[in-house]
């Protein structure tokens, strides 16, 4: 990472120490899963898009942790796509999780399955459009920042297109993740 030998052997040792207990915690969700009777609603499919994303995320961190890739791979693509698969990931499809397996307990109606279920594919889908081709662009060297885009062809610029407009579902998602409560509070029965 640029900061010398002893710093980027402390973030690798404490990065590998960290992924000890992740490790565990994702094998005790999938283990909870296990032979159980699993409804694919809408929170299920956001938690299981939860743990693929996160594990993704986690992997990519423990390929970060080791210095000698990291020294390569950092200030480039694949950092960024290794960060958001873990914030993404671990923070807004837990939320979403959350909020529509709460949602009838909260409020006393429940959501729209079919709107609920269209917001995570819609989300998912357009995740990985977005971010899987920013770790193959990673592995070619693409740095965060182009001071000088080459004007030549490279072995980057068939990715390039594929992952620059797909930038946009994710934006998308968001609005479409109102569909659900727009949906349930327009179809509610009067109180």
């Amino acid at each position: 990472m640029g900061s010398g030998a002893n710093v980027n052997a402390f973030f690798g040792i404490t990065t590998m120490i960290i992924s000890i207990p992740t490790g565990v915690k994702i094998f005790n969700w999938l283990f909870t899963m296990f032979r159980g009777r699993v409804q694919f609603t809408t929170p299920v499919l956001w938690t299981i898009g939860f743990m693929v994303t996160f594990t993704i995320g986690g992997m990519t961190g423990v390929m970060l942790a080791i210095p000698a890739i990291d020294f390569v791979l950092h200030n480039s693509l694949f950092l960024i796509a290794h960060f958001h698969n873990v914030i993404i990931g671990g923070v807004v499809f837990g939320m979403f999780a959350g909020i529509t397996y709460w949602w009838p307990k909260m409020f006393g109606f429940r959501l729209n399955e079919f709107w609920g279920k269209c917001a995570f594919w819609c989300w998912f889908i357009g995740f990985y459009v977005t971010f899987m081709p920013m770790y193959v662009l990673g592995f070619m060297g693409m740095t965060v920042v182009c001071r000088a885009p080459s004007t030549r062809p490279t072995s980057r610029s068939c990715w390039w297109p594929l992952w620059a407009p797909s930038s946009w579902v994710p934006a998308s998602c968001a609005r479409s993740s109102r569909w659900p409560c727009r949906s349930a509070t327009a179809r509610r029965p009067p109180t």
